[in-house]
């Protein structure tokens, strides 16, 4: 019974969402915009670094579209709750919130992952990416693990979402944050010492390591596997027990309200 209201909920938060968007619309959103994304930063790669440059940016950000659909929407499903006036009556039902807010971000997860698949395929046909060594079962449990891990993050955000009336600026900076620090288009070690411990303590460092290791056909089973599980652990820990702190606190500064 449980499971069929998580599914219900996810139907819900589908049509509730995309009901009003054509099927050309929803491409573009999902797979275009994306893909023009990537091919940006992997040519401009390209004339610094060459081919391996731009092979090098394909698949790191390939793998940056999963944090922006996790991350980000996560955080503004709070945001939208507020401007539409159900978020009080949201935080008063007796449902888990952080099972529900995750219920609601469900559908962005798998079009995270749809657009990674789809930047990886787009990656072959203009990006020069070449899989002939690629390891895809295990490049296929990087996607997923680092998908789970970035949960984790996203429930963080929607902290932001519930402790600011006008989160959206907080959450793009999280965004570009997290796109600058996890080596999606150069190597961390290029940091100053205080910017790399920030891109060690994030999960999508090791998952973009991780997806470049599968893609060479080395073995993804490393310290890193096992950094990317315990950060993301870490921060899913870290959101659970901020988020009750958090709720007390918009609570009690009013600020479940739109105005």
């Amino acid at each position: 019974m449980a499971f069929k209201r998580f599914l219900q909920n996810i139907i819900l938060s589908y049509k509730s969402i995309y009901g009003w968007m054509s099927l050309s619309k929803y491409l573009s959103l999902v797979i275009l915009v994306p893909f023009f994304q990537i091919a940006l930063f992997s040519y401009l790669n390209y004339f610094i670094n060459g081919v391996e440059g731009m092979r090098y940016a394909a698949l790191g950000n390939a793998l940056y579209n999963i944090c922006v659909f996790v991350v980000f929407t996560m955080g503004s499903s709070i945001t939208s709750e507020r401007r539409l006036g159900t978020l009080q009556t949201v935080m008063m039902t007796p449902s888990n919130k952080i099972v529900l807010f995750i219920t609601k971000s469900i559908i962005h997860i798998f079009e995270g992952i749809v657009t990674c698949g789809f930047s990886l395929f787009f990656g072959k046909i203009f990006l020069k990416l070449d899989f002939s060594s690629m390891n895809w079962f295990q490049g296929i449990i990087v996607i997923f693990t680092t998908t789970i891990m970035m949960i984790g993050v996203g429930l963080f955000a929607g902290m932001i979402g519930l402790l600011f009336r006008r989160a959206t600026p907080i959450l793009n900076f999280i965004n570009i944050s997290v796109f600058l620090l996890c080596g999606v288009n150069f190597p961390i070690e290029k940091f100053p010492v205080f910017m790399q411990a920030i891109a060690h303590a994030l999960p999508l460092t090791y998952g973009i390591r991780l997806l470049r290791l599968a893609y060479s056909g080395m073995s993804i089973y490393t310290m890193d596997f096992a950094y990317l599980i315990a950060t993301g652990i870490i921060f899913f820990i870290v959101s659970i027990r901020i988020f009750a702190v958090s709720e007390k606190y918009s609570r009690q500064k009013g600020i479940l309200e739109y105005y």
